[in-house]
């Protein structure tokens, strides 16, 4: 935003050349501010600043699960809200649930091979 005055200039003056341009073929200037459409840059920056947003909040969400998973994911001795929040957080990324007895070392290879997944798109993103 500190240089919106800058980029504001730059654009008036590669109007003026591609005005120049266009004269130097036998166009006027009104020819040319016609042929040239009318770009809303307000939109495009709300766009823009809507989709990060976006992305951004999803990948808090994402990154909110995974480390409550990574910390209190062993299964054994947890309180009932812990075991609430994670029958929901489950159900939400649609996990199956684990035999209460003990996690097998299958899911904690699925659990790792999802983060590294989760980390590497997060990656990609920025």
């Amino acid at each position: 935003m500190n240089d919106a005055d800058y980029y504001k200039e730059r654009v008036n003056n590669l109007m003026d050349t591609l005005i120049e341009l266009g004269e130097s073929y036998g166009y006027t200037r009104e020819d040319v501010e016609a042929m040239v459409p009318e770009i809303d840059l307000g939109a495009y920056a709300v766009s823009a600043a809507s989709y990060l947003a976006n992305i951004v909040t999803q990948m808090v969400l994402v990154m909110l699960i995974v480390v409550y998973m990574l910390l209190g994911y062993d299964g054994s001795n947890k309180s009932v809200l812990q075991s609430n929040i994670d029958s929901r957080i489950r159900k939400y990324i649609m996990v199956p649930r684990p035999p209460p007895s003990r996690i097998c070392a299958t899911h904690l290879t699925h659990l790792r091979a999802c983060v590294r997944a989760c980390v590497r798109l997060c990656v990609r993103v920025r």
